[in-house]
């Protein structure tokens, strides 16, 4: 009995002392990272030599973001990072300060895409003001979790739509005719106008729901087999989204291919897109395209009333002009969404949605289940 308390004594002992160290290290870990958030930035355990960046203001509201410029505290900044070497991928965290749904699907996405990449990579965030901070602390989570240095700009989405208006109230008039509530945002107006909200040559352009199965420099590599007419990659809807929303003109056009299923022309969507941008500030035929009295004209020859933003601008553009667009493989933008079986039959669905082929990259739209493989 006594060698029973003896060691039970000793070992409740051991595990109080193994609380208070435990403790200890914590306290003293929480310390030394308050201390690397304030004085160095990110980066990784390669021999990269450090640099300690003063503390810069946030960024106004009412201040236009130049998507190249360090221009908030909380960046994340490695010096070999610059330089025309760099990977530009864009997103938008609009009201992320208070939907936590997009800040997890940030880390999924984003952790996902550099831990497969030794690309550098400059992230575009696309966002109001109030969502800076709560992006800005995720960013740094994803940073010291990847051990990944990457470089970050903010762009306030009021000021883009502010110095765009007049080709938003159009995408507006044109591609929003039904009150679906997730897409009265301007986020979803503004990607046609990147060209000039942006001053480099090329973007990769994402949706957070996304998982990376592959380098995303390889999906970067596509830009070089474009064709000289070719402004953006695109992978097409993987659901009969676009044979209803043009069943008028399918009608009176038996036969047509506009709406059917690969190879015909069966609409995009935009979770992944490359812009190669200078061609689409060169293109006169692209630009011309953003006027409303063509855009009306389009969408009365195909009897087209879009409601989902950019991805109907895109698709309707497509259906008229597909010189302009490379498509991407489906399995560069495996989207998962099965929610058009419930409109249509399995005979009519499959044939869009087939994509064969290993998964590059898995789009959970829909809120889907993204596969743990």
């Amino acid at each position: 009995m006594m060698r029973k308390k003896y060691f039970l004594t000793v070992f409740l002992g051991f595990m109080v002392l193994l609380s208070c160290f435990s403790l200890l290290c914590n306290l003293m870990q929480e310390k030394l990272i308050s201390v690397s958030r304030r004085t160095t930035p990110i980066v990784s355990d390669r021999n990269v030599s450090r640099k300690t960046f003063p503390p810069q203001t946030l960024v106004s509201p009412h201040q236009f973001v130049h998507p190249t410029e360090i221009v908030d505290p909380y960046q994340i900044l490695a010096d070999q990072v610059h330089g025309p070497s760099e990977l530009n991928v864009a997103f938008t965290a609009n009201n992320a300060y208070n939907n936590i749904k997009i800040i997890r699907r940030m880390q999924l996405c984003l952790r996902s895409l550099l831990r497969l990449t030794n690309s550098p990579i400059h992230f575009h965030a696309i966002l109001d003001v109030a969502s800076v901070k709560r992006v800005a602390r995720t960013l740094k989570k994803i940073a010291y979790g990847t051990k990944r240095p990457f470089k970050v700009s903010y762009l306030d989405v009021d000021v883009i739509s502010k110095n765009h208006q007049d080709i938003i109230k159009v995408m507006r008039k044109y591609f929003f005719t039904k009150n679906v509530t997730r897409y009265n945002d301007n986020i979803f107006f503004i990607s046609e106008i990147f060209h000039r909200v942006f001053h480099f040559k090329k973007l990769i352009f994402i949706d957070l729901d996304l998982r990376f199965e592959a380098d995303i420099l390889d999906l970067y590599l596509h830009f070089e087999k474009f064709h000289k007419s070719q402004i953006m990659a695109i992978a097409n809807d993987l659901q009969p989204q676009y044979r209803v929303d043009f069943e008028e003109y399918r009608r009176i056009h038996p036969g047509t291919d506009v709406g059917s299923a690969r190879p015909g022309k069966q609409g995009f969507n935009t979770g992944v897109v490359l812009f190669h941008l200078e061609r689409m500030r060169k293109s006169s035929l692209y630009n011309s395209l953003l006027k409303e009295d063509l855009i009306e004209a389009l969408c009365f020859k195909y009897k087209f009333k879009g409601y989902l933003g950019h991805q109907d601008f895109f698709t309707l553009i497509g259906m008229e002009y597909p010189e302009l667009y490379y498509t991407l493989d489906c399995t560069w933008n495996r989207q998962l969404d099965t929610a058009w079986l419930k409109t249509v039959n399995a005979t009519i669905f499959e044939p869009y949605h087939i994509c064969p082929g290993t998964v590059k990259i898995y789009h959970g739209n829909g809120d889907t289940f993204i596969p743990i493989l």
